[in-house]
């Protein structure tokens, strides 16, 4: 009756060793899956972060152009230098003439 379980020894020893790399191959692919979303989670908090910190710096820009837009108002100009007491007087348009630049005659090179 035990003759069977004497032909193959070493059977016994194959199967648990086969059982154990495959335990430890599932148990390093769960800990990989976990590593890998536990970054990409944390990618995706910094990118986030980064988009927010972006929006924050266009949002200052466009405050920065208004300001800077409003500061070069002609009117809002010319009610400030009155306020400064500036000695600077509108220029009348008729003196106002265009001026073309003239094209070069020859190009400087750096060639020696």
């Amino acid at each position: 009756m035990n003759h069977r379980r004497d032909e193959h020894p070493n059977r016994h020893r194959f199967t648990f060793l086969s059982v154990m790399v495959g335990v430890l191959v599932a148990a390093a692919g769960g800990i990989l899956y976990a590593y890998c979303m536990n970054r990409q989670v944390e990618t995706n908090r910094e990118l986030k972060r980064v988009e927010m910190r972006i929006k924050e710096h266009e949002l200052a820009i466009l405050n920065t152009r208004r300001l800077i837009d409003d500061d070069l108002g002609r009117y809002l100009i010319r009610d400030k230098l009155v306020q400064q007491h500036s000695t600077l007087k509108p220029i009348p348009q008729g003196v106002i003439e265009d001026v073309q630049p003239k094209q070069p005659r020859a190009v400087a090179s750096m060639a020696p």
